[in-house]
């Protein structure tokens, strides 16, 4: 039902009998229905397509012992997700045919070698994606199955291989845990060496005695300003480690601790700049910035409905910009299918 006319549904002309009475009922049902509301069509298609973030189902990551000091105390607890990236909506690959429209496109994937075998060094895998419906690789010759492959690495000018067996090897496994190693003040851990989303460390529901152990444990970091370094396994067997840092957090309704990767030193990138010491800004200079960032200071920026200064763009109210128009092009794409460019945002 589309509800567009504004005057009485029976005085529409290019309506069916049906469709009159369809839309007189449900009128009458709205006045006697207090939560009940009729809109027009294009009225319902413009709320729909109001931005709005996406409904996460709350799942675990992990659940297991928070140890401290070696086992010399365990608590039980669940790790869940504060902050992940995400993603746009991902297109799929379609095959255009005139008569039956688009079609998926089939992926297989094939190993296959160079034609010139005598120098090793420029031997390598190459992936060929080969499409069923239109796309055949002749360049390549030689194709082997994929089970007599295997791993080869650089040194030097020569490929080192190593097999499913040497791999097994090399691999670390660790036990699943959240591994307390120390304590250290807050200060000395710099946020901008953070790495990836954040984290949040919680006592096993139901629990009383982990409540309360958790609950300890979060008021003495919160008040002796200190966090927690600790490794992380979230599954058994994996090869992986991270090193993250627990900082506590607390509300009036609930308590936790964040958990924020950290970096190895493998992982930490120290380059030099050049010295600014030799510049020194007078003092108009100086006032000049701090009036700048006195005027774009994003706490103060918006106003409510009273006038009142509040927070511009704080991460849970700012959308982001690209998944916004994204969504807002497949919504038009869909209602004008004839239509080759996009509307200008």
């Amino acid at each position: 039902m589309d509800f567009d006319e504004t005057e009485d549904s029976s005085q529409s002309g290019h309506k069916s009998k049906s469709k009159v009475d369809n839309e007189k009922t449900l009128a009458e049902m709205s006045k006697t229905v207090k939560a009940m509301e009729i809109i027009p069509m294009h009225d319902a298609i413009e709320r729909l397509s109001y931005f709005r973030g996406r409904n996460v189902r709350q799942t675990t990551l992990s659940r297991s012992l928070m140890d401290i000091g070696g086992s010399m105390m365990e608590i039980p607890v669940y790790v869940f997700t504060k902050t992940a990236e995400a993603k746009a909506v991902s297109f799929k690959k379609v095959y255009e045919d005139t008569q039956l429209g688009f079609l998926p496109v089939d992926r297989t994937l094939s190993y296959h070698r160079t034609e010139d075998e005598s120098e090793i060094q420029k031997e390598e895998l190459v992936k060929a994606f080969k499409f069923v419906f239109f796309f055949f690789l002749s360049f390549f010759t030689s194709c082997f199955p994929i089970a007599d492959h295997f791993l080869a690495s650089r040194y030097g000018k020569s490929l080192i291989p190593f097999t499913k067996i040497d791999q097994e090897q090399l691999s670390l496994k660790f036990d699943k845990g959240l591994n307390i190693l120390g304590f250290v003040p807050a200060s000395k851990v710099d946020p901008q060496i953070y790495i990836g989303g954040v984290m949040s460390v919680v006592p096993t529901p139901g629990s009383q005695d982990a409540a309360t152990a958790f609950s300890s444990m979060v008021h003495a970091l919160y008040e002796m300003d200190r966090v927690a370094i600790a490794r992380y396994i979230s599954r058994e067997g994996l090869t992986g480690v991270k090193l993250v840092v627990l900082t506590p957090h607390i509300k009036l309704h609930y308590e936790c601790l964040y958990m924020t990767m950290l970096p190895f030193s493998e992982d930490v990138r120290l380059y030099n700049f050049a010295s600014l010491a030799r510049f020194k800004p007078s003092d108009k200079q100086l006032d000049a910035a701090e009036a700048l960032i006195n005027s774009l200071d994003l706490m103060t920026s918006a106003k409510d409905v009273d006038g009142d200064p509040l927070e511009e763009l704080k991460p849970s109210d700012t959308p982001n910009p690209y998944i916004h128009r994204l969504q807002e092009a497949i919504k038009y794409r869909a209602l004008h299918p004839g239509q080759t460019v996009l509307p200008p945002k």
